[in-house]
């Protein structure tokens, strides 16, 4: 019994993923600005979600680096930002959907971008 209820369970997990059609958000903080010293940013998602980066400015893509999984228990790791940086981020969650129907894979511009101006 124990078995099936865990199938069960499984089931409606994967079920409820299929009509999952609603792409997580995303705020980073502190957000733009400037900064004396050193800077932790956080950056938190509406649910569940892997966030992809770029700390040079270029477009992030699914090759960029990833911060792991954050959501609704626990928030995702801090990126230390020691000098002026332009971070460049889209967020996935576990259905595929992408922050703001970004397109990885094309040319749009439509992924979160935040600068921090450190003196």
């Amino acid at each position: 019994m124990e078995f099936a209820n865990g199938l069960i369970g499984l089931m409606k997990v994967a079920y409820n993923s299929a009509k999952d059609h609603q792409p997580p958000s995303s705020k980073s903080t502190p957000g733009n600005g400037k900064y004396t010293g050193p800077v932790d940013v956080k950056i938190e998602t509406s649910e569940p979600a892997t966030i992809y980066y770029t700390l040079d400015g270029s477009r992030p893509t699914f090759q960029s680096t990833k911060i792991k999984l954050s959501g609704t228990r626990e928030f995702a790791e801090t990126l230390k930002i020691e000098k002026t940086t332009t971070i460049n981020y889209f967020t996935v969650d576990a259905a595929g959907n992408i922050e703001k129907n970004f397109n990885p894979l094309g040319n749009g511009k439509n992924y979160n971008s935040v600068t921090l101006t450190i003196k």
